[in-house]
Order: structure tokens, then sequence, then C-alpha cells
């Protein structure tokens, strides 16, 4: 069995980042020091390793249920996906949170709640060797529906935002409970950010129309947390002003807070122990931790956009991704918990990078560092964009870069749908200076084009004159579409 304890921080001075040593009854322990030194490292760890000859009890890969809440009574359909290692029969005993069990040897089962509440369900899947395993535990709410939530958009253009041009947005929620008191305004929270790369990049920083740490609030109040913890005032946990208050002047808060999110634990509040989330992402536990830091700082800016209105990007956004959030908390009903959902909208920007994953012929993608970008041939190629809508662009704008001054400049022909399909426009960027190490191809196009989306085929083919000597590499990094020449 493999283990990892707790992060931790020394105060012993290690030569190794990684250091590993065999006990006395065999036990393999690894010390990882973490990436940084004479700190509390979010990558620093000790693990051990120790042999078990025994039989080893069943692994529990996942547990789904078809509905976490409804109106009372609520019949919920949950199963379970688990093995045993051994390939022992196995058997499953639900445990509903009202007191209500059922054993099994099915991998799914359905349930009633009767009356309202919050419950917690969990399984115990055990072998025939005695060998058992418990798993997470699902929160389900009787009792209350889920609001839901749509984020509409009327954008001039369908493949991404333009800078300087208004993207029109209006935020719609509906709630079964709620809808015959009226929504509740001030739980509605909508925010816009621009983020590099939407699935693992970090947040952008001082570019943003609301504070990413509304993202934060709109996630937290998406999740399970809000069970246990309050913005303000004492509930089963601490509330996030007094985890804020703690641990504001601690440099190392952002780390801890977000490993405490993933692993949770108990001792540092009280006894009750705080549930795991280990399928958040970084950046989800990082826009958390964010909201929880703004709660004591004078700077921080909660205020919600309006439900219907327009945002103008930057010029400085536009190689970014825009991601419009929307979270609404309900009422409650009738002593059945309140809950929240969360919507996001994602709307690339207008500045593509140029990459492995993009088609092409003759060109040739590398990646140096973090940096993508497509080589030049010297006999000349084409690459090519997917599902382009041209509404409103008038240039396009090709950026490109060498390490050594190439010999000539470069013409590059823009085509419908095929390398010979109608011409679109065409750029030159003339010979650079010795001195230079980057340049711009600016491709003017032919007219300016409404709603029609297309494959667009950039064509290198230069003349023996223009052709790039042996020696001489042009790469091409990125292209930026403009409504403006």
């Amino acid at each position: 069995t493999f283990n990892k304890l707790e992060p931790f921080a020394p105060d012993i001075e290690l030569h190794n980042l990684i250091d590993m040593e065999v006990s006395e009854d065999g036990t393999i322990y690894l010390l990882e020091y973490g990436s940084g030194w004479f700190s509390k490292n979010a990558d620093s760890g000790l693990s051990y390793i120790e042999y078990n000859a025994g039989n080893r009890p069943p692994i529990i890969e996942n547990i789904s249920v078809d509905r976490t809440s409804g109106s009372a009574p609520l019949t919920v359909q949950v199963s379970v996906d688990a093995k045993d290692r051994e390939d022992d029969a196995m058997t499953y005993q639900w445990s509903f949170g009202t007191g209500d069990t059922i054993n099994s040897k099915e991998l799914q089962t359905t349930y009633t709640y009767p009356t309202p509440g919050l419950y917690k369900l969990q399984v115990h899947v055990s072998d025939d060797a005695g060998a058992t395993t418990v798993s997470d535990p699902l929160t389900i709410v009787a009792g209350n529906n889920q609001p839901t939530i749509s984020i509409d958009i009327d954008n001039a253009n369908q493949s991404f935002f333009l800078p300087g041009i208004p993207l029109r947005y209006e935020v719609k929620v509906s709630d079964i409970e709620d809808d015959l008191t009226g929504i509740e305004d001030n739980n509605l929270y909508i925010s816009v950010d621009y983020i590099q790369g939407y699935d693992q990049a970090a947040m952008s920083t001082g570019h943003q129309q609301v504070s990413g740490i509304t993202m934060g609030k709109n996630l937290t109040m998406s999740l399970d947390c809000k069970a246990c913890h309050k913005e303000k005032g004492k509930s089963i946990g601490p509330s996030y002003k007094d985890i804020s208050l703690r641990y504001k002047d601690d440099p190392n808060m952002m780390s801890y807070l977000q490993q405490k999110i993933v692993n949770g634990g108990a001792g540092v509040w009280g006894e009750v122990a705080m549930a795991a989330h280990p399928n958040l992402s970084n950046e989800d536990t990082r826009q958390i931790v964010e909201y929880i830091r703004a709660l004591t700082r004078s700077d921080n800016h909660l205020k919600s956009l309006p439900q219907t209105g327009a945002i103008i990007a930057d010029q400085e956004n536009a190689h970014k991704t825009m991601v419009i959030s929307a979270s609404y908390t309900d009422k409650g009903n009738n002593g059945a918990s309140a809950l929240t959902t969360l919507q996001r909208k994602v709307v690339p920007g207008s500045r593509i990078a140029l990459d492995k994953s993009i088609k092409m012929d003759g060109f040739r993608a590398l990646s140096i560092g973090k940096t993508d970008l497509l080589l030049t041939p010297k006999d000349g190629g084409w690459f090519a964009l997917e599902n382009i809508d041209l509404n409103g662009i008038k240039n396009i704008q090709i950026t490109a870069g060498w390490q050594l001054p190439p010999s000539n400049g470069m013409t590059i022909e823009v085509h419908r749908d095929t390398p010979d399909g109608s011409l679109l426009g065409v750029g030159t960027m003339t010979k650079p200076s010795t001195s230079a190490t980057s340049g711009t191809i600016n491709i003017a196009l032919n007219k300016v084009y409404k709603r029609r989306s297309s494959t667009l085929v950039f064509v290198y083919n230069p003349t023996e004159k223009d052709r790039l000597d042996q020696g001489s590499q042009i790469g091409l990094f990125d292209i930026q579409f403009n409504v403006q020449l």
C-alpha cells in the first residue's frame, strides 16, 4: 500500500530534493522536500510504502447518483464502481443518512427520502474475506430543487470576442420554489474574467471587469462547503471571514488553504472533519482562497455585474479566454437546505496560437520552452484554421520571429477552404533590418464579411527570388483577427 502524509515544513537542511530510507520492518519511506528551501512547500511530503501479504480491501472508483436534490418525497438511483484486487465477491451496504440501510450484492440501488432535509449517502463495500472500504459521502437535499441558470450572449462574431466590440449578455435564473415568491437578486453573482488557457493556466490579475474573487465566491457557494461554513458567523465550522483573519498575514496562506480544500482534515478548528475535494483543480482552489483572503481586505470587489449588460474587452486580453460566470443560491424550502448553481460561458479570444494541433503541410510545429510556433518551410507550404467566423474582421495579423535575420521577407495569402480556394487577402512582410528579431505580416481582407464561418488556409508560396536562404528560418507564433485595418 502507498500512503502519503500531510506536507510539512522541515527545519533541517537536506542536501537532496528526494530522500528514501528503509526501516527495520521493511517499510520504505520517501521524503520529498519540494521545490523551495526552508518554506512550507505545496509539493513537499512524507510517504511510505509497506508490504501487505494478506487480503487487500476493495477499491471504490466512483459513486454516482442520478439526482442530488428535488421535491420530497425524493427518489434517487445510486450506483458504485468498485473492484477487488483479489477478485473476491463483494457485497454492498448502502447508508442513506436517515438511519435506513440496504444490504445488497448489486452495484446499484434505489431509495426514497420521504421528508425534507439534508442527508449524507455512503456505501460500504466488503469482500468475502471481511475487508471493507467506505466511500466518500454524497450530499442529498430532499425538499428543494436545484436552481437553473442560462447565460445568453449576443456576439457579433461567433468564433471569438473582439476587443473594443460590445458582447451583450443576459443571465436568466429559474427555481421551482423561488419562482413562487420571487428570485432573490442579492443571491445572484455574475462575473467576467480573462484566463490564459481555460483548463490549467492561472487567472489573469489586474485585467478583470469584476475581480476573480467573485468567481471564487460563485464556486464556493456551489459546493457542499456551505453546509459547514458561512461567510460571516459561526456554523459547524469557522466562518470564511474568521479563516481569512487567522491566515491573512501568513505568506503560505494560498498553498496551505488550497491543500486543506483538496485533502480535508480536522483538528485545526475543532474535531469536526472537513470533507476532502480531490476533484477540484488547482485553479478552482486558487479562486476559492482568493475569495476567502479578500474578506479581510479593504479593496475587495465582490459587486456583481448586472443581470443584463455588455462586456467590452481590452486589446491586452485578446489572447485570453473570456469566462462569464453566474451563480444563484436559492432560499431553501420548508426546512430543506439552500442550493446553489454555478454556470459558465466560455468565449475564446481573437488571437490564436499556432501549434501542432493545426492542420498543415510543409510547415513544422515546434515547442521551445512554453512557446509554440510553426517553422516556415523553405520551399513553401500551408496551414489551416477551421470554423473561423470573419464577421466584422478587416485585418489578420501574423506574428513572426527569428534568431538570425532572414534573407528575404515573406508573403502569405489567405484562401477559403482549400489552398487553391477563393483568395480572401494577401499580406507581405518586407525584408527586416539586421537588428530586428520579430515582425508582422498584415493581411487586409478583400471585403468585410457577415456571419460566414469558413476554413482559412494560409499559403506561403515563395518565388525563386523570394525563397529563404538555407540558414534563414522564420517562426510564426500567433494570428490576431482585427476589426480595424
